[in-house]
């Protein structure tokens, strides 16, 4: 996540440190709280490394949330499917209607469609629409109406995107709550991938 920006630009983060980087990890405007997921190799020595790219002299608050890692050798196996719309409040899929504010609802996720009933987590692309008041949404493993992370952050008026990563409950749910003074907002949410045996 970024914020506090003094101007517009991108951040990129890298292994190891990289003062023109080839890509951007995430791009925004002056005056925008953003987010993004990213998948990324460590270093060697375990740490990664971040540059802002913007005009001379300017700089940003970043904030790193990490949701996930992966180990050498072993472990579960990754199945990318075309995506699935487990959840578009807009029209009920998921069986629910749109989010109102700070309040966190479970969103089914195993054994709909073809994805598994033995699936320890997922990838998914999030999507916020219809927000009466800016604000962001997170998506978490339990229900929880005052999380400490954003998944996605978004200004009044703006259709915005993230990816995610999450383990699925045992329950077979992942919730998500969206955080704002008060309103609602749509979520759809597209699996396009999850772990199992």
């Amino acid at each position: 996540t970024v914020t506090g920006q003094s101007a517009a630009g991108f951040i990129s983060v890298t292994p190891t440190p990289v003062t023109n980087p080839s890509s951007s990890t995430l791009n925004f405007p002056l005056g925008d709280t953003r987010a993004n997921n990213t998948t990324i190799a460590l270093n060697p020595d375990g740490s990664l490394s971040a540059v802002f790219k913007a005009v001379a002299g300017r700089h940003t608050h970043v904030i790193l949330d990490v949701t996930g890692y992966f180990l050498n050798g072993g472990g579960e196996s990754y199945f990318p499917p075309s995506p699935l719309r487990i959840l578009d409040s807009r029209h009920g899929i998921g069986g629910m209607t749109a989010f109102q504010a700070n309040m966190s609802m479970k969103i089914p996720v195993r054994s709909v469609f073809t994805i598994p009933s033995d699936a320890s987590a997922i990838t998914a692309n999030l999507t916020v629409t219809g927000q009466t008041k800016p604000g962001y949404v997170s998506v978490t493993l339990d229900p929880d109406n005052a999380p400490t992370t954003s998944t996605i952050n978004f200004p009044l008026g703006d259709n915005r995107a993230n990816g995610l990563s999450i383990p699925i409950e045992m329950d077979g749910t992942v919730s998500a709550v969206y955080k704002a003074a008060s309103g609602k907002a749509d979520l759809i949410m597209d699996v396009t991938g999850y772990y199992s045996n």
